[in-house]
C-alpha cells in the first residue's frame, strides 16, 4: 500500500519537474537521479527500510537547500520523505 502510495507521489513529482522553470540543469538532475533511485527501490526485493532511510536522509537535506526558491517543489519532496519514512518504519 506505501509503495503505491510512494509510486504515486513520485510520479506527480516528476510531472512538477518537467515544468519547474527555474531550476538550474544540476539540480534538476539531482532531483531526477533521487526520484529514479527511490523508484528502483520500490521495485526491489526484500527489506526496503535501510534504503528508505537513506533516501529520506538526502531529501531532507535537499528540502534544506531548495526551501528559499523552490518551495513548491519543496512541498512534494517533503511528500516523498514522509513516505519513505513510513516504509522505514
Amino acid at each position: 500500500m506505501e509503495n503505491e502510495r510512494l509510486d504515486e507521489i513520485l510520479g506527480k513529482f516528476h510531472e512538477e519537474l518537467k515544468h519547474a522553470e527555474s531550476l538550474s540543469e544540476d539540480e534538476r538532475r539531482s532531483l531526477n537521479h533521487i526520484a529514479s533511485d527511490i523508484r528502483q527501490l520500490l521495485k526491489s526485493e526484500g527489506d526496503k527500510r535501510e534504503g528508505a532511510e537513506q533516501y529520506n536522509g538526502q531529501l531532507r537535506q535537499m528540502i534544506l537547500q531548495f526551501e528559499a526558491n523552490h518551495p513548491d517543489l519543496t512541498l512534494s519532496m517533503g511528500r516523498i520523505a514522509d513516505a519513505l519514512a513510513k516504509i522505514g518504519v
